[in-house]
């Protein structure tokens, strides 16, 4: 749904977010950062094969100087991604087709190996072809993807008091 004062823009392939009229800081850098499970990321582009298996998504909006360092003067979002459990076996799969020879394959699995290890890992492809075509260069057209996304965690909680998460993506 969406959040009151945040407007969310394309800035040729990447979102420049915008909240509380602050789009950037006056450089290169983004008012309003996009973070995953609190690790900043210096472009939203980035951020955008991470919106998959995903807990939940925090908008904060700022300033968020104190609890986030510089660059947050209009606020962040937080993407927190689901964590491995040791409950049980999990997996999911979508796949999705489209207009533009859109094609979109995400998928995770989440494996427990015993009471205090489990691992996650999480995959989407997508291809598309040029919304927009080039006529003097095929290959050069606007809007097309050609992206492949992969995050494997590992979790480690040897008791009731201490856990570590071990994160890895491409």
């Amino acid at each position: 749904r969406p959040v009151p004062g945040m407007l969310v823009n394309n800035k040729g392939n990447d979102p420049v977010i915008i909240m509380r009229g602050a789009g950037t800081a006056g450089t290169r850098d983004l008012a309003v950062p996009i973070y995953i499970d609190s690790l900043y990321r210096p472009r939203a582009g980035q951020a955008l094969a991470s919106y998959f298996d995903v807990e939940r998504i925090e908008v904060l909006k700022g300033p968020q100087g104190t609890l986030f360092g510089r660059n947050t003067l209009g606020g962040l979002v937080n993407v927190i991604v689901n964590k491995p459990t040791t409950d049980k076996l999990a997996y999911g799969m979508a796949l999705t087709a489209g207009d533009y020879n859109l094609f979109r394959a995400e998928g995770f699995v989440n494996l427990p190996m015993g009471d205090t290890l489990a691992a996650r890992l999480t995959g989407s492809l997508t291809q598309a072809d040029p919304v927009v075509e080039n006529s003097f260069n095929d290959a050069a057209g606007l809007k097309d993807a050609d992206e492949q996304y992969i995050r494997g965690q590992l979790m480690w909680a040897p008791t009731a008091t201490f856990d570590a998460n071990f994160t890895v993506s491409y």
